[in-house]
């Protein structure tokens, strides 16, 4: 990869993980608005979406590693 695609990606990747950091309640309304489990009542809906998010968050800081 030559350096602009590597400068790119890198700027993408510490982007998204200091956005999903600073906006958690956003991100988890709109996964949890995108998401309907029959299953699960809201209030677990919004759980189970917590801890994708702190996976989501988990996932993208390995990727700046």
């Amino acid at each position: 990869m030559n350096k602009l695609g590597a400068f790119l990606e890198k700027f993408v990747i510490d982007y998204g993980v200091k956005y999903v950091k600073n906006n958690k309640e956003k991100v988890i309304k709109i996964a949890n608005e995108k998401i309907n489990l029959p299953i699960l009542n809201e209030k677990q809906e919004a759980e189970l979406m917590e801890v994708v998010y702190e996976i989501l968050v988990e996932v993208a800081e390995g990727l700046k590693k």
